[in-house]
């Protein structure tokens, strides 16, 4: 389950379109040929984008795309669900990750929940920038955190991320100390 959302703002975001909570136009420069169809069917320019989607439609090249849709928790249930051969058969579980899963603390608390009750694995992929009080009502729903640590230097990471990694390392010292399964990823970036 990917969430819109994320307080940190890494160089290197392999998930961009993830970064915004709102829905929002994505411009995939790579693949635009220059034909020029989407500012022809356009009432806007592109600053002032009101996501009608028209110029998604005649794009030749998709370099355009709304990301991003609100989705109630029964819908998310749902979609899940369909999947539930597939956990049972693999004894997986469903993801939660972004941007940053955390940054929409109820609804990820609130599904977590649910889902545990219905007999679902849930793994938190993190990077740890939450509250306190977010990971503390998670917690009992969470099989494994899957927890990246972008850099230990304190001016690394504010200089990668945008902010600082204090929160990010008291918040993986209190998930060890809570005896929660945790995997430590590190983003080697040249």
């Amino acid at each position: 389950v990917f969430m819109k959302g994320c307080p940190l703002r890494c160089a290197w975001c392999h998930n961009p379109e993830s970064q915004k909570a709102e829905r929002e136009m994505m411009f995939r420069k790579n693949r635009c040929t220059g034909c020029g169809k989407c500012f022809a069917l356009c009432r806007f320019d592109l600053k002032n984008c009101d996501l009608c989607g028209a110029c998604t439609v005649y794009c030749p090249a998709n370099a355009r795309e709304i990301v991003g849709k609100e989705y109630t928790l029964e819908e998310v249930l749902e979609e899940v669900a369909a999947d539930k051969l597939f956990y049972q058969t693999s004894n997986g579980g469903v993801t939660f990750s972004g941007g940053e899963c955390l940054a929409q603390p109820i609804f990820a608390v609130s599904l977590a929940k649910r889902l545990r009750e219905r007999g679902v694995s849930v793994y938190i992929d993190t990077c740890g920038y939450a509250k306190r009080e977010t990971l503390e009502k998670i917690i009992p729903y969470a099989d494994r955190f899957l927890y990246d640590i972008k850099a230990i230097d304190a001016n690394v990471h504010e200089k990668c991320t945008g902010k600082d990694n204090r929160l990010i390392l008291d918040n993986l010292k209190f998930l060890c100390d809570m005896g929660c399964k945790v995997e430590i990823r590190y983003p080697l970036v040249k």
